[in-house]
């Protein structure tokens, strides 16, 4: 117990704030568009929960194995992965892999921080569209975390449309889906190309 203090007293208030920035980061980042699916599944919430378990050594740190960062790390990446794998979550698809396939690996801040914007970036594209279909397509994807390619019945369902294929229904998501990918695949040309230029 004594040894509780020293988890986080051994940092300086800037390295402290530079921890919490990148490991809430990292949360949203592994969340996606999982981020309140739950109350507990919120990026700042999951960082506390992190930090408060380790001060009270349920969950232990080797130091020897893992940096401070990387174990906090490990312990969001478990939360997140036991509360999508449980009964209360099963009846929902877990996330888009679309969004979480574009960061990669990253692992500055920075890099975290920047999938944010471009999430924003595409909701604000979707959102100059005159189609309410493709707004609500955009909502379902980010509010339930479904899979625009294996998750095509629950959209389909959820915006009313016939799943028979070949159907003008059917048709009509494959154009849905299609936009979606090309508003995206634009926001992140974007996005590189004013990386490169502020680089």
């Amino acid at each position: 117990m004594a040894a509780h203090p020293t988890i986080l007293s051994h940092l300086k208030p800037d390295e402290l704030k530079t921890l919490l920035i990148r490991v809430t980061a990292y949360a949203l980042w592994k969340l996606g568009t999982r981020s309140g699916h739950s109350p507990e599944m919120e990026a700042e919430e999951l960082t506390q929960r992190a930090i408060g378990d380790t001060l009270a050594e349920r969950r232990r740190w080797n130091r020897e194995r893992a940096t401070l960062e990387q174990h906090l790390r490990g312990a969001i990446k478990s939360y997140i992965s036991h509360y999508f794998d449980s009964l209360a979550a099963k009846a929902r698809v877990t996330h888009s892999p679309d969004l979480e396939s574009l960061a990669n690996d990253a692992t500055t801040p920075e890099d975290l921080l920047n999938l944010q914007y471009l999430t924003h970036r595409i909701r604000e594209a979707v959102h100059t569209e005159d189609d309410p279909l493709l707004h609500q397509t955009w909502h379902l994807l980010e509010s339930e975390g479904w899979d625009l390619k294996t998750d095509s019945h629950y959209f389909c369902q959820q915006l009313g449309l016939d799943t028979t294929t070949g159907g003008p229904d059917y048709q009509r998501w494959n154009r849905l889906r299609n936009r979606l990918r090309s508003i995206t695949q634009r926001c992140v040309t974007s996005e590189q190309q004013g990386s490169v230029g502020t680089a």
